[in-house]
Formats: structure tokens, sequence, C-alpha cells
């Protein structure tokens, strides 16, 4: 485990246009949404768990799961808002200053808290700037 202060920003908008409603649906019995936050709590390389959000049904499943809330205002919470924004957003309403930031979408379910410590403890070996990970999917749509 490392001796750093790092969050999880959750960005879950209530908005979704191509499938209304995505982020509370249910997948495997929990709203899809509790399982990056329980992902992220079992994290032993994250300190906190934040959900930035426009929809208080959204924020609802948040504080149920445990998250740390932030109420995103509207301006930044549409079809072209962009990530970033709601990041700066969430940093601004913070009263510290994190070590680190692990940005973890809601649509991406089947990662393990493992692979969240490992990119973690990655990033801050290695003296990364920034990290991405992703999965190559060989079967999608076909």
């Amino acid at each position: 485990m490392l001796k750093r202060n790092t969050i999880a920003v959750i960005l879950a908008r209530g908005g979704s246009k191509g499938i209304p409603g995505k982020n509370i649906k249910s997948f495997l019995g929990k709203p899809l949404l509790a399982w990056t936050i329980i992902q992220a709590k079992i994290s032993k390389n994250i300190s906190k768990v934040y959900l930035s959000s426009d929809s208080d049904d959204i924020l609802k499943i948040g504080k149920k799961y445990g998250a740390l809330l932030i109420k995103r205002p509207k301006n930044i919470s549409g079809d072209k808002a962009k990530s970033e924004e709601a990041v700066l957003h969430l940093l601004n309403e913070l009263d510290y200053s994190p070590d680190g930031v692990v940005m973890l979408e809601p649509t991406a379910p089947l990662r393990q808290p493992a692979d969240i410590d490992n990119c973690i403890q990655d990033f801050y070996n290695n003296k990364w700037d920034s990290g991405f990970s992703g999965a190559i999917l060989e079967d999608f749509l076909i």
C-alpha cells in the first residue's frame, strides 16, 4: 500500500441519451454505478471516493454505497460538457489538494480493485504525469 493521498473521482451525469439512466440500471443485482464505487472503496491505494453528478437519483445511490458526493452544476453536465471540467469542479470543491486523482468510469464495472492498485503503484513508481487503461474487445458487437 502506498502512503499517498490518492482520490477516486467518478463522474456520472443523469442525462445519458444513448442508454437513458444507464448509470443506475441494474447490473448483476446492483446499480451499474455501485460497482465502481465498491471497487474504489476496496482499493488499498485510494484514500477517498468522490462521486460527481447533476442527478439526485445518482447521488442517492452514491451515498448508499459510501461515496462522498459533489453536486455538479447543470452548465458542466450536458452532452457537450467535458469530463475535465467536472473533475476540475470537484477538485475546486475540496478543501485540500490530493497527491493524485484516479478517474473511474462507471460504465466499466468489470475491473478489479487490484487493477486500480497496480495502476496507481505504477503511476507513482514510474513518475508518470498521467496514465490510461483500456482493454481490447475482439468480439464487441459481433
